[in-house]
């Protein structure tokens, strides 16, 4: 009886993982699929949560996106695959390879003259050094990022590094600055 309930569960989770990659797939044909720039970034906005839910998963999705960007010659496709790399990286503790994937698509993204990408690489590398506890590192990235938003076009966006220096400055006992940046974003 064990041994039946242990399969059972085996092959439930193993469901899971499957539909979990598929989904993973159609998300990511949607971002190959769509032409308008603006709604592809919010599409890959849209994804972080699936690389919350399992990062390890999303560097290899992220690995096959960009091979398949770089084969058809995709800039942005290109671009969206730095970001996806950097930040499942980031989430599994991989400093290095985190920083690598995200200053190409810093590099990138300055090329192109997106904005609203290095908002979000600005941002993702503020949190890489926030995680390695270089505060100062993490408060240039943030500052920066509040730079690129100047000129965004996605609002949200603009929360992003703010929120973020508010954390660093409560985490640091900076309370007048930490309560200053948090209203502001």
């Amino acid at each position: 009886m064990k041994k039946i309930i242990t399969l059972l569960c085996f092959i439930a989770s193993m469901q899971t993982a499957f539909a979990q990659a598929n989904r993973i797939d159609v998300k990511l044909q949607q971002i190959v699929e769509e032409k308008n720039w603006e709604t592809k970034f919010k599409l890959v906005v849209g994804i972080t949560s699936a690389i919350e839910g399992n990062p390890n998963l999303m560097i290899t999705k992220g690995i096959k996106f960009l091979q398949q960007s770089k084969s058809k010659n995709s800039l942005f496709d290109e671009l969206i695959s730095y970001h996806i790399l950097s930040y499942s990286y980031r989430l599994v503790g991989n400093k290095v390879n985190a920083l690598d994937y995200n200053f190409k698509g810093i590099a990138l993204a300055e090329k192109l003259g997106i904005e609203s990408f290095l908002i979000i690489l600005s941002n993702n590398l503020g949190n890489i050094y926030k995680n390695a506890g270089e505060n100062e590192r993490a408060m240039a990235a943030y500052f920066k990022g509040i730079e690129y938003s100047n000129n965004a076009k996605l609002d949200t966006l603009k929360i992003m590094p703010v929120a973020n220096l508010g954390f660093i400055y409560l985490e640091t006992d900076k309370l007048d600055s930490a309560l200053m940046f948090t209203q502001n974003a």
